[in-house]
């Protein structure tokens, strides 16, 4: 039993994206009513959402205000964004056809904020937390301008002007990092017997990610189960996505090293919200871009679970 246990606590990640995915693909196949269905869409709605909530608040908690400052790596990194996220979006609106979707996989793979769950894997690796949670924020407000701008040049047919769209992006986007700030400085000053007990448990947000990422695997092979694109498509759009997540987590590290934050940066540059990821394809983007987030979402957390072991595995020795 003990063994089993050890097991299960070394590879909780690839244990929780197989349950992910093995968990909607029976979904998907047995013929549920449309109640039943409905049921489970309002209830992954919420509790998606909820759960991204506490692990944020939690890791909150560990960071103190003052120690969320913007550093160079950051701007570097936020440049590098940028930078690529325009040359795609300009090859994007002067291209056609496939090639106009392989532009468009690409600036949504770069252009994607921080995932909200950085932090915890992050510290699971040792890097500095405050540092990656201040680039959730610069990367989201990085999403809120470039996207807004290009898109309603690239897909026009969405019918959003910029301001229609900013607005779009940051009800949907800041609430659920906004929330949990505020909410982890105002327990830190106003109730500090809270604040104790919750750094206590900072743990817990760990635990919190392994129940949340089965839910994230879940709507990734939903979008790419309904996809319904050409093989030979899929397999482009698997290279162009596993591309510019290992050019993002290499590109993010090679430039933390020159700072003494390798770990860190590139987590900020190399993990991604995909859910947002999805979410923009199908508001801003052609739709079948969503295809991308599933992708991602399965290269970033395999090497999120390759890395994590591989530093449980050296504290060990």
């Amino acid at each position: 039993m003990n063994r089993f246990v050890k097991f299960c606590k070394e590879w909780s990640l690839p244990i929780s994206i197989t349950v992910g995915i093995v968990s909607y693909l029976i979904y998907h196949s047995l013929s549920l009513s449309a109640d039943v269905k409905c049921a489970v869409r309002e209830t992954t709605d919420i509790l998606q959402p909820l759960l991204i909530f506490l692990m944020l608040f939690i890791t909150f908690c560990d960071v103190a205000p003052k120690d969320m400052r913007i550093k160079k790596w950051h701007i570097i990194l936020f440049a590098i964004q940028a930078v690529l996220t325009i040359v795609f979006g300009m090859l994007a609106l002067y291209s056609a056809g496939d090639s106009r979707l392989l532009y468009e996989v690409a600036m949504s793979c770069i252009v994607c904020p921080t995932a909200t769950a950085s932090g915890v894997v992050t510290k699971k690796l040792g890097g500095e937390v405050s540092g990656v949670l201040t680039y959730i924020i610069i990367s989201n407000l990085l999403v809120s301008i470039l996207i807004p701008t290009f898109a309603p040049l690239i897909n026009p047919y969405h019918d959003l002007d910029f301001w229609s769209a900013f607005i779009k992006i940051i009800v949907k986007l800041f609430p659920i990092l906004v929330g949990p700030l505020f909410l982890a400085w105002i327990i830190r000053y106003a109730l500090p017997k809270w604040h104790a007990w919750v750094l206590v448990r900072t743990e817990w947000a760990f635990y919190i990610w392994i129940i949340l990422l089965p839910l994230v695997m879940a709507v990734a092979t939903k979008t790419l189960v309904h996809s319904h694109i050409s093989y030979a498509m899929m397999g482009l759009f698997v290279v162009v996505s596993l591309a510019c997540c290992l050019f993002q987590f290499g590109v993010g590290k090679w430039i933390g090293h020159f700072y003494g934050e390798t770990i860190t940066a590139g987590q900020a540059l190399g993990q991604k919200n995909t859910a947002s990821l999805v979410w923009m394809a199908y508001n801003f983007m052609t739709p079948v871009v969503a295809v991308a987030g599933g992708l991602y979402a399965i290269w970033h957390n395999n090497l999120n679970s390759y890395q994590i072991h591989r530093a449980t595995k050296n504290k060990k020795q």
